[in-house]
């Protein structure tokens, strides 16, 4: 029988957690801190939309920080300049094909969510639960089937998958098809894990944890999101609930700072790439650490 992602069924288990026992604060922001998104005023915008300060005017981003990319997305995975997937509203699911004159080649399969390394490994969930990785550059089958049931999954590398279910349970693949999962204490309800072994999660509060590969598990961090990725240690990306935008600044005592323009979904490289999707499906490659 020939496997692939589709729309299956939703049968899902129940359990309960939450990593760690630190209670985090709201991030604390380098600059002022945008209070929201609207509609953008100008008639035709092609960047995430942030307003500066209180006075009300909603601006575009500097072209130095993000640019736009032609498709329309809902999820998006990266794991390096070259390895870019993403999935759509109607779980079509995309690989960047490095030119942005002609960027999205469709793969066939039907994904919820979509998680990409910098080695090329990819795997996906469908809105049903149900795992596949990724065969199509070695097989005949573009997706392989992997027993178990996942809403959210995250790939750093062949060997560092991790994903979580519809009820916060957390899973790390093991490397064995037959015995594929691994359950870590805690509750999440999006991961993002890199190819050097970096994870990081967030609950359903919106707060945040980095996996300590130790008898703790998990250690909270400062600050309040709602998606992360990790690219590697030093490259960790995060949207809160209101789509503003984080970077990581690699110290734990003042751990965000901030970038402009507005998301849902984000995704980092191992290599420094980000891209990110917006609410109304934009898709934007980050380019504020592009010389001018």
């Amino acid at each position: 029988m020939i496997f692939g992602p589709h729309w299956g069924d939703s049968d899902r288990a129940r359990s309960s957690g939450t990593p760690g026992l630190i209670r985090s604060k709201w991030p604390t922001i380098r600059r002022k801190r945008p209070s929201g998104r609207q509609s953008c005023s100008r008639s035709r915008c092609c960047h995430p939309c942030f307003r500066e300060g209180s006075n009300d005017v909603w601006k575009a981003p500097s072209v130095a920080q993000w640019k736009n990319v032609s498709g329309g997305l809902s999820a998006i995975a990266v794991g390096s300049r070259t390895v870019v997937w993403g999935v759509n509203s109607g779980s079509q699911v995309y690989h960047y094909t490095n030119h942005d004159n002609n960027p999205w080649t469709g793969i066939p399969g039907g994904l919820a969510d979509i998680g990409a390394g910098a080695d090329g490994t990819v795997w996906g969930v469908n809105s049903g639960g149900s795992i596949y990785r990724y065969t199509g550059d070695t097989d005949a089958n573009e997706w392989l089937n992997v027993p178990g049931k996942l809403a959210r999954i995250s790939v750093g590398s062949r060997t560092n998958v991790w994903g979580v279910d519809s009820i916060g349970g957390i899973f790390r693949y093991t490397g064995d098809d037959a015995d594929p999962w691994d359950r870590i204490p805690g509750g999440l309800v999006d991961i993002g894990a890199a190819a050097d072994g970096t994870v990081w999660g967030v609950n359903s509060s919106g707060q945040i944890y980095r996996y300590t590969w130790t008898a703790d598990h998990w250690i909270g961090v400062p600050g309040g999101l709602s998606r992360i990725d990790a690219g590697s240690r030093t490259s960790v990306w995060g949207v809160n609930s209101g789509g503003q935008v984080y970077r990581y600044t690699n110290d734990d005592e003042n751990p965000w700072v901030g970038i402009p323009g507005t998301l849902s979904d984000i995704g980092a490289g191992a290599d420094g790439t980000v891209w990110g999707v917006n609410s109304g499906g934009g898709i934007f490659r980050y380019t504020g650490d592009a010389p001018n």
